[in-house]
């Protein structure tokens, strides 16, 4: 058995998901109440974006072992879920991890996505803002605070989450997009003016360098 799980994650740290999932299946074979082996095989399905099969191992593994040394189980089905659509069920896992591991800035990063996806906005900005006073210095905490106070048209709080991000991330363009989208919908017209030529000469200066590098490539 432990020679079957060696192989599949060495086949797995090769991105060899499909064959992975052969060993793992091997493992599961032999030894069937391992909930380790199915946690396995569950990673392998997710990386194949085969999210059901993924999903039907994480609930497999997590029946075999409940307990918070499975955290993770709970965690990537909460992960598979996002990745299947079936949002409500990715809250679900996510609550159920923090359970486990409440200073995990990451559980509510995602939790507060898939509340995004669900359209429960303010549900989405209560949990970016658990998990930016865990990380403060995440810029996409912010950006995604913003974006989602923004969808609940209260843009003056996003605006002043994209300057947060931008100070933190000055090489993102999207944080330049998305104020000035904002400033528009404020009214503020001559910022939002200010922000998109910003943003068309930041576009113009990286095409430009990249197109310098393709023709020195090629010479």
């Amino acid at each position: 058995m432990e020679t079957y799980i060696q192989q599949g994650n060495t086949k797995a740290g090769a991105k060899n998901f499909k064959g992975a999932v052969a060993d793992f299946t091997r493992a599961i074979g032999l030894s069937p109440g391992a909930a380790r082996i199915y946690f396995y095989r569950a990673n392998a399905y997710a990386e194949l974006k085969d999210y059901a099969a993924a999903i039907k191992d994480y609930t497999k593994s997590i029946d075999l072992d409940p307990s918070a040394k499975n955290m993770f189980a709970y965690y990537y089905r909460g992960n598979a879920n996002n990745g299947n659509g079936t949002y409500a069920e990715a809250v679900a896992d996510y609550t159920k991890a923090l359970t486990f591991e409440p200073k995990n800035a990451d559980l509510y990063h995602y939790r507060a996505n898939a509340k995004s996806n669900l359209g429960d906005y303010a549900g989405a900005i209560e949990d970016f803002t658990r998990a930016i006073a865990i990380t403060p210095r995440d810029p996409a905490l912010f950006e995604y605070r913003g974006v989602a106070k923004a969808n609940l048209k209260n843009n003056k709080g996003a605006i002043a989450d994209y300057d947060i991000a931008a100070k933190l991330d000055p090489s993102n363009a999207d944080l330049i997009f998305y104020r000035a989208n904002s400033k528009g919908n404020l009214g503020d017209y001559k910022g939002a003016i200010d922000d998109y030529t910003r943003l068309l000469q930041w576009t113009l200066k990286t095409t430009t360098r990249s197109f310098i590098a393709a023709t020195l490539t090629v010479t």
